[in-house]
C-alpha cells in the first residue's frame, strides 16, 4: 500500500502572541505556545480519526493584539493525489465568537464541535486500549516510557530516539503504508548530523512531569511543569536546534509506550 485510499490531513495556523490547544476525540493533538509570527503546520490526520462521530475541541488560553490575534483548525480529505484536498471540518477563532455579545468575548474560550468518518475507516490504536485511571504524577510504568526517551536524548543517540518513538511509525503504517514518516531509517542520519555538537539535556525528574487522563483513560498526555515540555535538550553550538516534544502514552503490548 503507496497511501489510503482517503487521506485526511488536519491544518492548524495562529496568530502572534495566541496560546492555544486543540483535541480530537479528547487526544491532545496541537499546542502552540506564544511567537512573534504566524506559527502553523499540517499533518496527516487517518491514524487520530475514529470511524463514525469524532469530537473537535479548541482552547484560546492567551491572545495577542486584537487585529491579528487568530487560531484556526481545519480537517482536509483527499480522494485523489492529483485533485487539491477539500476542507470538510473547521475550527476557526476569533469567527467562532463574531456573533456573540462583546462582554462574552472572553478567554480561555473553549468550542467544540462534531463531525463524521465512514464507518469502514480503521479503528486508531487507542481504541484498543483498556481505559486506566491515572495519577496527576504518574505511575512508575509511565516515568519509564518517559526515561527512555530522555536518556535517549541525553546520550544523543538518535537510533535510541527513534526506538523509543518507535509505536507511533509503526501504527502509522497500518493506515499510510510506506509513505514519508513511516521508516525509521528516515529519521537515524538527522540525529547523527545534529548530535555531532555537544547537547545540553537536563536531568530526568519525575517530579516535573504532569500526567493528562485523555480519551477516557485510555491514553496519558504528558507534559512538564512551567511550561517546559517532558522532554528537551538543545545543540550547545547553535541553540537553535532544539529537541522539544511531549509525549502521549498508550499501554500497548502490556506496557506504556510513547504514541506521539
Amino acid at each position: 500500500m503507496d497511501r489510503p485510499s482517503i487521506l485526511y490531513n488536519v491544518a492548524f495556523l495562529s496568530g502572534p502572541g495566541v496560546r492555544a490547544r486543540a483535541w480530537l476525540n479528547d487526544l491532545p493533538i496541537y499546542t502552540v505556545r506564544p511567537t512573534a509570527t504566524n506559527d502553523g503546520t499540517t499533518m496527516l490526520a487517518n491514524h487520530l480519526l475514529w470511524p463514525g462521530e469524532n469530537t473537535l475541541r479548541i482552547e484560546v488560553q492567551q491572545m495577542g493584539k486584537p487585529e491579528t490575534s487568530f487560531f484556526h483548525v481545519d480537517f482536509l480529505r483527499e480522494d485523489d493525489p492529483e485533485i487539491p484536498a477539500q476542507r470538510f471540518h473547521s475550527a476557526p477563532w476569533p469567527q467562532l465568537w463574531d456573533s456573540w455579545p462583546e462582554e462574552l468575548r472572553v478567554l480561555p474560550f473553549n468550542h467544540v464541535s462534531t463531525f463524521s468518518i465512514p464507518d469502514d475507516h480503521p479503528q486508531p490504536i487507542v481504541a484498543s486500549a483498556k481505559p486506566e485511571d491515572v495519577p496527576i504524577d504518574g505511575t512508575p510504568e509511565m516515568h519509564a516510557a518517559v526515561f527512555e526517551l530522555h536518556q535517549a536524548l541525553a546520550k544523543k543517540d538518535g537510533v535510541g530516539i527513534v526506538d523509543a518513538v518507535a509505536l507511533r511509525m509503526e501504527d502509522q503504517k497500518r493506515f499510510y503504508g510506506d509513505i514519508s514518516g513511516t521508516k525509521k531509517s528516515a529519521y537515524v542520519p538527522g540525529y547523527a548530523e545534529a548530535f555531532r555538537d555537544p547537547w545540553e539535556v537536563p536531568p530526568f525528574d519525575a517530579k516535573r512531569l504532569v500526567f493528562e487522563r485523555c480519551a477516557g483513560g485510555r491514553a496519558v498526555f504528558v507534559t512538564g511543569l512551567d511550561g517546559e515540555h517532558a522532554v528537551h535538550g538543545k545543540n550547545m553550538v547553535n541553540p537553535e536546534q532544539s529537541y522539544e516534544t511531549d509525549l502521549l502514552l498508550v499501554r500497548h503490548e502490556g506496557r506504556w509506550r510513547a504514541f506521539r
